[in-house]
């Protein structure tokens, strides 16, 4: 039986690749022996340190039966002294399995286990049901299955320190941050052509995003023959794990606009940054949007959609 220090758990390999390198990277240079845990079926990983737990993004799935199968078979080899857990579906999963299992032994019972809200599942476009229903369940397993919390969001911070009464020793508001050594205002960078005024959107390529609204917003401006020299970059990833994907009519809409160019995901978030004018993040709900200060730092004026988050960035 191998034994584990911290055993970081999320969801699919590009949360992993984007969010928690650095952070196991330190965490190992430390002398801590990291084990990590996501699905990647779909991006076979050759790493003795990374084990295959088949989560599913989706809420109502019968795959997270095999995500328990898996995590159970995991936690059995490596033994691990802390679970810390990123993005909600999986974080559900594995808090919900080891809530039972330190009910009924000692052995699991001494694993502490940390929850890193990167930002809650609920948010205030919901509609009222659904959103009860998932605050309902975030206090259940915040309350009694989870040891302690951390909050990119000071918000997200305030409010389960108020509504959910949790003491004050299980909760740590960590931010979020980004190098600033590769985002810097680069005037150089920027081509004046033809008087363009360009938007430029990071993030995944999904409903939750405000996507299809900014795309809609696009397309009529395109119809009505004004503001001609505005132009939209959207870059981010199509994930096949994704629960909301751009249905393919959004798809065929990029493909028709003259003023949307979508490139996918990109190694070179910085350059694109400084070759555009502003910022635009139309999402629905965020935790502390590292994409946002990505911006900031590269000297970007913002659009942001009226979320709390966002807005509250200085």
């Amino acid at each position: 039986m191998k034994n584990c220090d911290i055993f970081e758990i999320c969801s699919v390999k590009f949360t992993a690749d984007k969010f928690l390198d650095k952070l196991n990277q330190s965490l190992r240079d430390q002398g801590l022996n990291v084990m990590e845990g996501y699905n990647y079926e779909l991006n076979y990983v050759n790493n003795p340190n990374v084990l295959n737990i088949r989560f599913s993004r989706k809420i109502l799935s019968i795959q997270h039966f095999k995500a328990i199968n898996d995590f159970l078979k995991a936690i059995k080899k490596i033994n691990p002294k802390i679970i810390h857990v990123h993005t909600p579906i999986c974080s559900f999963l594995v808090r919900i399995v080891m809530g039972f299992l330190s009910f009924f032994s000692k052995r699991y019972k001494k694993i502490k286990i940390i929850y890193t809200v990167h930002g809650f599942n609920f948010h205030e476009n919901m509609n009222f049901f659904k959103n009860f229903f998932f605050i309902s369940i975030e206090y259940f397993l915040c309350k009694f299955f989870t040891h302690y919390i951390f909050f990119q969001s000071r918000e997200d911070y305030n409010y389960v320190k108020n509504k959910f009464n949790i003491k004050q020793n299980k909760i740590l508001h960590i931010g979020n941050g980004i190098d600033l050594n590769k985002y810097r205002f680069n005037k150089n960078l920027r081509n004046y052509e033809n008087n363009q005024i360009r938007l430029l959107y990071v993030g995944r390529m999904v409903e939750e995003k405000g996507i299809r609204d900014l795309l809609f917003v696009m397309n009529n401006l395109e119809k009505s023959k004004k503001f001609k020299n505005l132009y939209l970059t959207l870059v981010g990833p199509s994930l096949s794990s994704d629960r909301d994907k751009l249905g393919s009519d959004m798809y065929n809409l990029i493909n028709k606009l003259t003023n949307v160019e979508w490139i996918g995901e990109s190694n070179s978030i910085p350059d694109i940054m400084s070759k555009n004018d502003f910022f635009i993040l139309p999402s629905y709900r965020e935790g502390v949007p590292r994409s946002v200060i990505e911006a900031m730092a590269s000297g970007k004026d913002m659009i942001p959609k009226k979320i709390s988050v966002a807005t509250t960035l200085p």
